[in-house]
């Protein structure tokens, strides 16, 4: 990204954030979240006390697993035995986002979703209620490029993400970067994929060769169905066009 755009995007993202944290109604809500799991109202000033909080909200997480989650285990396989699956279902699923460190990630995502932030924000705010500093927030630009391997296979997937305010302009202005990535997929052609225009005609000429017809047996098929007039030398070329997209000599 040029160093211009990239400034661009960054004010304006910082900007966003010092409106945000001036709303008297959203220092409320934070100040709301930090009493719930412990965390002082200003925010921790040092890493080593965020720390500190952060190995202990993980320690309450474990002892909710060990005496409730597995308290309640007995509730889960009695109703997988009498077939309430989608009861079992649900009871997990609640037990799983009642634990202190889900409880706290989904408040969060809710603080997102009610103040109209874009999802990937979620860190930064994360950073917001534990520091309490605007500049410890790595706060994510107006687009994001990002890269995932598939556990499977390592291929690699390549995902351009928007916010709500991203212009076609800046998509534009990262297109070369998203070229360069792209030129990395495993799926990467040199050639735009061109759709062959009479399509179902060539795939039909290619079955009835790999039926064993001969040349001027599929003319007068390929002609009768599809009402036109194939000579030796067209039907050839069409059955060679065909074979090479599917990579066959």
């Amino acid at each position: 990204m040029k160093e211009e755009n990239f400034n661009k995007l960054s004010a304006r993202a910082k900007q966003k954030v010092k409106l945000l944290v001036a709303r008297p109604d959203f220092q409320e809500e934070v100040l709301r979240l930090r009493k719930g799991v412990n965390i002082p109202e200003n925010g921790f000033r040092e890493n080593k006390s965020s720390q500190k909080w952060y190995y202990d909200l993980c320690h309450s997480d474990d002892d909710y697993i060990q005496k409730v989650w597995f308290k309640r285990k007995s509730e889960i396989i009695k109703l997988e035995k009498l077939g309430k699956y989608s009861d079992a279902e649900k009871l997990k699923k609640d037990l799983t986002i009642s634990s202190p460190l889900n409880s706290f990630r989904i408040s969060i995502k809710n603080l997102i979703k009610k103040y109209k932030l874009p999802l990937n924000w979620e860190e930064s705010i994360r950073r917001y209620i534990i520091f309490d500093d605007i500049d410890k927030m790595w706060i994510p630009l107006g687009l994001n490029l990002y890269t995932e391997l598939d556990k499977d296979t390592e291929l690699q997937r390549l995902y351009l993400e928007i916010q709500g305010d991203t212009t076609k302009k800046d998509i534009e202005k990262q297109w070369e970067l998203v070229k360069h990535y792209q030129k990395k997929l495993n799926s990467h052609i040199k050639e735009k994929f061109q759709p062959i225009k009479k399509f179902e005609r060539d795939k039909r000429a290619y079955e009835l060769e790999k039926e064993g017809k001969t040349i001027d047996e599929i003319a007068d098929i390929i002609n009768q169905e599809f009402d036109i007039a194939l000579d030796y030398n067209q039907l050839n070329i069409v059955l060679k066009r065909y074979k090479k997209r599917l990579n066959i000599n």
